[in-house]
């Protein structure tokens, strides 16, 4: 059983004498906040910094050049904060709001909600939930266009895919370009109905049982 169509489809190819199903990973939706995005609220996920393939050297790039606007917040949450931030960053008077390692579901969904973007910079993934939850909670998912993200995302429709051969400084660009998208609440809710009819508890429940009859 594949939670993605890009896994699904792989293994189609691998396999030819076994049975593969998609059944795409189910979220607890809950209803949707309305948010003001005449404020710039950003979040961002840091997790797996040793790991080459979320491009955290990037990630980190970007914060800091973010950080030096000051009519936007960001929020970190995650178990690699402590690598993005600057060593004196309470001191610094920065908009910035560091969530620390999030376990419970309400705290999960609080982040969500004060983040009106979520800036996902991984350029490789299998099946990133950190999409799917950010779509699930109306928050506008910022990514590089590739397999994973763009099985889920459509440019501008749902979410935003940029090119991952951009410097720093011209995806950063390109993200204060996204800030002044006079759309984004319809966005926002786009992003939120698409998770509602793909990636629901009760969607998934439903195909497993599917499966078993």
């Amino acid at each position: 059983i594949s939670p993605s169509r890009h896994l699904f489809n792989t293994a189609k190819k691998l396999t030819s004498n076994k049975k593969i199903f998609y059944i795409a990973n189910g979220m607890e939706i809950a209803d949707y906040v309305q948010r003001d995005y005449r404020k710039v609220s950003i979040g961002v996920i840091s997790q797996g910094f040793d790991d080459p393939r979320k491009n955290f050297s990037q990630v980190k790039n970007i914060i800091d050049l973010l950080l030096k606007e000051s009519d936007l917040s960001i929020n970190l949450c995650g178990n690699s904060t402590k690598m993005i931030l600057p060593s004196n960053y309470m001191n610094m008077k920065l908009n910035i709001n560091n969530f620390g390692y999030l376990k419970e579901e309400l705290e999960i969904r609080d982040f969500y909600h004060k983040s009106n973007y979520i800036l996902f910079l991984s350029k490789q993934d299998n099946s990133p939930n950190q999409i799917m939850e950010a779509m699930s909670n109306g928050s506008i998912v910022i990514a590089f266009d590739n397999y994973f993200t763009r099985e889920n995302i459509i440019d501008k429709h749902n979410g935003f895919l940029l090119p991952d051969s951009l410097s720093n400084y011209e995806l950063f660009l390109k993200i204060l370009e996204i800030f002044k998208n006079p759309h984004s609440m319809k966005i926002s809710m786009n992003a939120y109905e698409y998770s509602k009819s793909k990636f629901s508890q009760e969607k998934m429940a439903y195909e497993y049982c599917k499966l078993l009859k």
